[in-house]
Formats: C-alpha cells, structure tokens, sequence
C-alpha cells in the first residue's frame, strides 16, 4: 500500500455494522467545515459505482456470491473508487479532505471470515494500489449494542453479515487486523463507541485536531529528527505503546516561558476516551530532557508517571519547573 502524498487528509471512520461510522462521518464533515474551514467529501463503501451496486445486491441477497468472489469485488470497488474520475484521488489533490465511512481494513474483517492465513495474504495483495490513511478511527462498541442499533434503526431488515455469530467473528478480525497494520506503521485509533454520539464526535475531533490543526505539531521531518537527537522520548513512546493501552498521537513543540526558557516537546497518547501528555523540558544548556506525565489522576496516569520516573537517567539534573495550572 501507498502513503497518501496529497494535499488532501484521508479519514476513515471503521466499526461493526451499527457501531455509528456514517452518523460519525457526516458530523465531523460538518464541523470541519463550520469550525476549521476545510471543506470534506464524505464517502462510504461500498461505493456509489456499478461494483458497489453489485456488493449491495449480496449484502440484502438480492444476489449470491462465492465468498473469494465478493472479496475481489470489493477491492475492485475500492480501487475504482479510489482512481475513478472524481473519485478519492480526485478530491484529495484538489486539497479537499476525504472522510469514508469503511475502507480495507473492513474487508480485512469481514472477507477474511473463513480463511486461512494464505487466503489473508491473498486479500492484502489486493490492496497493494491503495493508499493508506492519515489516520483511521476504529470505534469499538461490543455486538450486543450495534445489534439492539441495527434492530432499533432497520426493524427486522439484517443484512448478509448482520447477526450477532458473524459479528462476533468479525469483530475479533478487526482486533487482528488493527494490530497487524500498526506494525506496518499505520495510525489506527480504537474509540469506545459505546458512548452518546455527541460524546464520541468530540473524541474523534478533538484527535483529529491535534493530529493535523495544530500549529505547534512537528512535521514528519521534525519528528524524525527528534527521535534521533532524544533517543530518551523514542523510549518512553515505545514503553508507553507497549506496556499501556494508549496509542501515540502527535508530538509537539512546547512554547518556551519564563520557567521553561529553552522550551521542549509535548507526546501525546489516546485511550479509548482520554488523551494523556508526556512533556520533556529542555535543559539551559539544552543538553538535557526533564520529562514528566501531566493531566488528571487516574490509573493511566499514574502508569504513564511511573514509566517517566524510571527512565534512564540524564546526564545533568534539572532544577523542578513550576507545576502546570
């Protein structure tokens, strides 16, 4: 797969069937719209095309198909989607920010029921001409509640995949696929989707903010050189990934103030509804890192603290700075 070198940010909005990606979608098209200034074409698969008409046919099963089949007729959808005139590319070059609701890792969950890790391999390769997402939202709501959502919203309308075996299935591929795609480096955040749909809109811009609206954030070239010059916040970021349950976000510049002359950086990592902060402040001489965890006590917090405390020691020590307000 590709890396998205377009103007354009691509967001994905992914989740079992009924776990409220197209109500998501539309929200924060709208407040990016209202609020930000940045136009967003809001999507979905399968798509309006004639192979996303033919996937509709065998989700109501209006239409049977051989499992292998529809697998490559999704991703032949996906890919016309995606270069077809005014399609994805189209509205991401023009510098227009695209939000779908599904992309590939659905068809990592759902296609992939019944096979075995070369039937896996075999679906991934479909996928070698996508590009990746900027960042995709997974939002994790439990069978039981999108089942009781589906009922509620569609009377007894269920399509192909829509009963609670089935989805319990593909809900642990989802679990899978995530996993493996953040080894290859892809930015996948788990939400709890549980919550009230206010509730989850505002966790998904108040990430997506952070991600992409902050002025204050580094560039992938900042970043990398951060990491090589404090080889210290590399560390934290890969305990913190692996010991807690939180994802890295973005990394930060702090401004500098009269406590904090020479200023310093600002990690920060999501939980399902959380955002924490790692704050390394840069030494007079600029030799050194202090680094703390701040926000409101909880366990995470004190998790993220102990890993700040242990690790290994600079090579000066820095005076305490004032704590935040």
């Amino acid at each position: 797969m590709q890396t998205n070198s377009e103007s354009g940010k691509l967001i994905v909005l992914e989740g079992l069937d009924g776990a409220g990606t197209t109500s998501q979608s539309a929200i924060l098209a709208e407040w990016l719209l209202k609020y930000k200034n940045t136009p967003a074409w809001v999507t979905r698969e399968p798509s309006p095309g004639p192979a996303g008409a033919q996937i509709r046919s065998v989700l109501t099963r209006r239409l049977t198909m051989e499992s292998q089949t529809l697998a490559a007729l999704f991703a032949a959808d996906r890919l016309d989607h995606l270069y077809g005139k005014g399609g994805v590319i189209d509205h991401l070059q023009s510098g227009e920010w695209v939000i779908m609701d599904r992309y590939y890792l659905s068809s990592f969950a759902y296609q992939t029921l019944n096979t075995d890790d070369d039937g896996r391999r075999w679906i991934l390769d479909l996928h070698e001409h996508c590009i990746t997402p900027d960042v995709t939202f997974f939002l994790d709501s439990p069978v039981e509640t999108c089942m009781q959502r589906i009922s509620r919203n569609r009377g007894f309308h269920f399509e192909l995949f829509e009963n609670a075996e089935t989805l319990q299935a593909v809900y642990l591929n989802y679990l899978q696929s995530i996993q493996q795609l953040r080894q290859y480096g892809e930015r996948i955040q788990i939400l709890d989707g549980t919550k009230e749909i206010v509730t989850v809109s505002k966790n998904v811009r108040e990430r997506v903010e952070r991600l992409f609206l902050d002025d204050a954030r580094l560039s992938e070239l900042e970043e990398q050189a951060l990491w090589n010059e404090w080889p210290v916040l590399s560390t934290i970021r890969k305990d913190i990934e692996e010991r807690l349950e939180l994802t890295f976000l973005v990394v930060k510049k702090i401004i500098p103030h009269e406590q904090v002359p020479n200023g310093g950086y600002q990690l920060g990592f999501g939980s399902r509804e959380k955002i924490y902060h790692v704050k390394g402040f840069l030494s007079a001489n600029g030799d050194t890192l202090k680094i703390l965890a701040t926000g409101q006590a909880d366990p995470t917090l004190d998790a993220l603290k102990e890993i700040c405390e242990h690790r290994p020691p600079p090579t000066k020590d820095l005076p305490l700075f004032a704590k935040e307000k």
